[in-house]
């Protein structure tokens, strides 16, 4: 049987790595492929199958058919929430990300599991001008996201680790 010619596909190379990694978990070694970012993507003949974060999928079907796109979620993991839950009521939480897409379901997944105490804005890297990415990390006392985006190797500790107010919990 021929495997499946698969391509992870994120605005960020590591967010793909990490979604190429979870569905290699899933489906082993019926699929081969990478993981791209989409404008590296030249044709839809690359691939048999092409996987993406659901909040971006109407982003990427107007390069991919939709007949050969899957969207998945991935939704953190319960001592996530375990920790966005501790935080004391109103407090404001800054939510690092490259689209605002995906923030806004990492706030629908806190809201459903119970978690509506706390305040949440945005930082949009791929959206937003560096004046307005420089000036929310300063005021950030807490700051959430992927831990391919707001990890030691990735974007925030990088490219935006000197804007980081002292004592910021990531």
């Amino acid at each position: 049987m021929q495997k499946t010619r698969l391509i992870a596909i994120a605005g960020n190379p590591m967010v793909a790595e990490e979604i190429f990694a979870a569905v290699k978990e899933v489906l082993g070694d019926a699929v081969e492929g990478r993981a791209a970012v989409l404008s590296a993507i030249s044709s839809a003949a690359e691939a048999d199958l092409f996987v993406c974060i659901a909040s971006r999928k109407a982003e990427v079907s107007k390069k991919i058919p939709r007949e050969k796109l899957v969207a998945i979620e991935m939704v953190p993991e319960i001592a996530f929430f375990i920790e966005l839950a501790k935080l004391p009521a109103g407090s404001v939480v800054h939510i690092f990300n490259n689209s605002t897409g995906y923030a806004k379901s990492l706030v629908a997944y806190s809201e459903a599991v119970g978690i509506r105490h706390l305040q949440f804005k945005y930082i949009s890297y791929d959206e937003e001008g560096e004046a307005a990415i420089t000036a929310s990390l300063a005021e950030a006392e807490t700051i959430m996201g992927v831990e391919t985006i707001v990890g030691e190797r990735g974007v925030l500790k990088q490219k935006y680790r000197s804007h980081l107010r002292p004592g910021v919990r990531v």
